[in-house]
């Protein structure tokens, strides 16, 4: 059975990890609160919640990326993508990133 508390120590160790790289790339800083109210990274303009996974980025989002990267080639304006999931079959929730 594998131990809980390294896995988990193993995952925030990482996901800190991320959050640097995030926050370099950007031009912010990490915000190092664990509870969440002020987000993960935050620029003077923007806050970023940074989520991380050992997997690859899912074919859906990948796909729809490489779309809107296109059709922001070609018209010359920002890409957005807008991802849309149902909470428990009860609304959609909309959420839009937009990546500069």
């Amino acid at each position: 059975m594998a131990d809980r508390k390294k896995i988990g120590r193993n995952n925030r160790t990482r996901g800190a990890s991320v959050e640097r790289e995030v926050a370099k790339v950007i031009g912010g800083w990490r915000n190092i609160d664990r509870g969440g109210a002020w987000g993960d990274v935050q620029t003077t303009t923007r806050v970023v919640e940074v989520k991380s996974r050992q997997q690859a980025t899912p074919k859906l989002i990948a796909g729809a990326w490489e779309q809107v990267t296109e059709a922001a080639e070609k018209t010359g304006k920002d890409p957005s993508v807008m991802l849309c999931y149902v909470d428990g079959g009860k609304r959609s929730m909309w959420e839009v990133r937009r990546i500069q």
